[in-house]
């Protein structure tokens, strides 16, 4: 499809400067562009000059969810903005670098099933989000799905083109009349009601999403034909064909044909109401009945090297950079300033009119306004100093004791500060502010109930304190009552616009719903009503993490250990991305100073030895990685780390303990650990131990050809089996085939043969 080249170099609407060509399709082309505003790259989509959208139509598309950025989801390419500039109509969107599911199947044939059914997974999981907020894609396709990292065992996916999609559905023959007549959504994958006419709804998506799985399984369309009318046909009266009699080499667990074949029905009735129903079936697949499971590992070593000697430190990386991002709702402290109390209390010294104050509570009064001002700062020692001075005096009361209590909760002193919150409600038992900041201690100890009672009792006495639901919102957003804690977080903002930590937590509701814009614009609000709330810039960074903005993530986290340096969490965070992103001797910086605050951190530990280990230093992280499993990180991952540390060293008996300690505690079998012990056996010749844990390997990862290598080192030199010399031919040729590039393999199948 021819191009605009002109189109290169020029600043579309004064902010994205178009830098080269991506692709084209049959809506438009697609250009690599840079917002010089923020020097961000975008993908620019320039739509083909010949759709015709009146200015009405523009602007109803841009008050939908996804042109407006509200509709977001991890495996959803997300839209930045939607546009005329003069003679052009755009998109500009999220620029991802990768491969589409289309190349990926051409270049790589049929995928292995745990990969294919992860890969559909995360569709249906985007696509379940669209259909809840009543967007449908129409065009679903592998052109359509970009596989992020496609070496990976279990890759992630960005789905592209939902916003065209809806431009299709706001204005249908008016919207996209074209001087060329195009088809809305590409005949290979269409449902058969989108060219009958018969009407077009969400289950379109899902027949084209079994289409989709269809194609991983058996790696060609199961619809083919010299023509369009001929591959329609087949479409409209014929069934899809099973993918074990297409490709009988895939090895099918139990059920993944029958759930292929109901999402691709011909009526839309008898097929999956919803993405979800179908997300189900396949979570609840078994893999090991009736045929082993085939997923394909990412390609970890170098033929010839030793497996533990290269391998990075992505397998704990990975799951660790996922777990500090979880934050439980109930555990997180809310840093904020208190709104006023109720009003059948004791008055207040600070609410009497100045004219009726005598001079000490002047002073008093004084004392209690440098302490807020400390507070609103985040000086919390002086703001504790002068509410010591406040408290010193005769006339001091119930206000003084919250205010200091409020900062040694935020200096994360909770059993002072509930002491201070305790005293408080002692001179004044009907003071709803004092309860409700009772209560917030109470839930940094992790005690909910009592939380709870505190909040309800603050809400029954002063019902007009937004404080109070808010408090109420966390707990039972922390029980899992999602809608119940929404509720009494709308109703605490209404009351008090702003009460950051409403804001925080409604933020928080809306991340876990994968909203990612609603949550950003939540936890910024929180940010601008309380500029010294550590939840906010933790929450905006996690939002800014999920959408792929490395540097606004790194930008807030940063700010969030400024506020607290004591903020571990948000330190590990922060490390686990540097590492992705190659910085290691900023990560190696962030780990020493957590480790420094936190010496005995498991988590942290287990940081440090990965960054050890990269940095070539294995007898020093094994040493770490230990500490961390004496220190609570008895997982499978962690162990699995210190054999690779062990074996690098050179201690391949420490090591095999690791590794089989590792098989013990994984919740599944894992390929990688076999790799590893496979490995490790052979190093101590122990062969015939060797060859069963690379075997179980092969089980499980057919298609790793580091362990094709090995056993076909094992059969040919070491193992004086019947038909050794033929097995080595069939793993040496098949780590060949598998891209291996060891050139010995050849002379090796020769003299076997020979």
């Amino acid at each position: 499809m021819n191009t605009d080249d002109t189109l290169i170099g020029r600043l579309v609407s004064g902010k994205y400067k178009i830098l080269s060509h991506i692709g084209s399709g049959a809506m438009g082309a697609v250009y690599l562009a840079e917002n010089t505003s923020i020097h961000k790259k975008v993908a620019l989509k320039v739509l083909h000059s010949d759709l015709k959208l009146n200015d009405e139509l523009l602007q109803r598309f841009r008050q939908e969810g996804i042109a407006a950025g509200r509709f977001s989801h991890p495996n959803a390419i997300q839209i930045f903005d939607f546009d005329r500039d003069e003679d052009i109509l755009y998109l500009a969107m999220e620029y991802i670098e990768g491969l589409s599911l289309k190349k990926l199947i051409e270049t790589r044939g049929a995928q292995p099933v745990r990969k294919a059914v992860h890969i559909v997974r995360q569709v249906l999981s985007a696509l379940d989000e669209a259909h809840r907020q009543g967007i449908i894609h129409r065009d679903l396709k592998p052109e359509n799905i970009m596989v992020i990292d496609p070496d990976s065992e279990l890759p992630r996916i960005k789905i592209l083109d939902f916003g065209i999609s809806k431009l299709a559905d706001l204005g249908g023959e008016q919207a996209l009349r074209t001087q060329t007549g195009r088809i809305m959504g590409t005949p290979y994958y269409m449902a058969p009601e989108q060219f009958t006419g018969d009407g077009t709804d969400h289950r379109s998506d899902i027949f084209a999403a079994g289409l989709v799985l269809f194609e991983l399984l058996a790696g060609r369309r199961p619809f083919q034909g010299d023509t369009v009318s001929e591959i329609l046909f087949k479409h409209a009266v014929e069934a899809t064909p099973p993918v074990s009699t297409v490709n009988p080499h895939q090895k099918l667990p139990a059920g993944l044909d029958a759930i292929v074949a109901r999402a691709s029905q011909k009526r839309p009735d008898d097929r999956y109401q919803t993405a979800r129903e179908m997300i189900q079936d396949l979570e609840n697949i078994d893999f090991l009945k009736p045929a082993r499971p085939s997923a394909r590992p990412a390609a970890r070593t170098v033929p010839g090297q030793e497996a533990a000697s290269s391998r990075r430190p992505a397998l704990i990386i990975g799951g660790l950079a996922v777990a500090a991002l979880v934050v439980v709702a109930a555990l997180v402290v809310p840093r904020f300033l208190g709104g006023g109390g109720g009003d059948d209390g004791p008055l207040r010294v600070s609410a009497k009119s100045p004219d009726r104050l005598t001079d000490i509570e002047r002073t008093y009064v004084g004392h209690l306004g440098v302490v807020r001002e400390r507070l609103a700062v985040g000086k919390l020692q002086e703001a504790i100093d002068a509410a010591n001075l406040a408290l010193r005096l005769p006339c001091k009361d119930a206000e003084a004791l919250l205010l200091r209590g409020r900062a040694y909760l935020r200096k994360g002193d909770v059993d002072t500060a509930r002491l201070d919150f305790e005293e408080a409600l002692q001179l004044d038992p009907e003071d709803a502010e004092v309860a409700t900041a009772l209560g917030w201690a109470f839930l940094e100890r992790g005690d909910r109930e009592p939380a709870l009672a505190r909040f309800r009792q603050a809400a029954e006495q002063s019902p007009d304190l937004g404080e109070a639901h808010a408090g109420i919102g966390v707990v039972l957003l922390a029980r899992g009552e999602k809608e119940q804690a929404r509720q009494e977080l709308d109703r605490a903002i209404q009351l008090d616009p702003g009460l950051a930590i409403a804001h925080v937590h409604l933020g928080r509701i809306l991340l876990d719903e994968g909203k990612l814009e609603s949550a950003a614009d939540a936890f910024l609000q929180a940010k601008r009503n309380d500029a010294t709330l550590t939840d906010a810039y933790t929450g905006a960074a996690e939002v800014y993490f999920r959408q792929g903005n490395d540097e606004l993530a790194e930008q807030h986290y940063r700010e969030a250990m400024r506020l607290r340096p004591d903020l571990v969490e948000a330190r590990r965070t922060l490390c686990a991305l540097l590492i992705s992103r190659d910085r290691i001797a900023d990560a190696t910086t962030l780990v020493a100073d957590a480790r420094r605050l936190h010496p005995n951190d498991a988590r942290t530990l287990v940081l440090e030895g990965a960054l050890l280990l990269e940095e070539g230093e294995p007898e020093q992280a094994a040493a770490s990685l230990a500490q961390a499993i004496k220190s609570g990180a008895t997982d499978a991952e962690t162990l699995t780390l210190l054999g690779v540390a062990r074996q690098s060293a050179g201690d391949y008996l420490a090591a095999l303990d690791s590794y089989r300690r590792a098989v013990l505690l994984a919740t599944t079998d894992d390929p990688r650990i076999y790799l590893d012990m496979g490995t490790c056996l052979f190093r101590l010749q122990r062969y015939p131990e060797a060859r069963d844990a690379l075997e179980k390997l092969l089980m499980l990862s057919p298609k790793t050809a580091r362990g094709h290598y090995l056993l076909g080192i094992l059969y040919m030199d070491y193992l004086a089996e019947e038909e050794a010399a033929t097995r080595a031919i069939n793993h040496l040729t098949e780590y060949r085939r598998l891209g291996g590039t060891d050139a010995r393999v050849t002379t090796w199948i020769e003299g076997l043969n020979g």
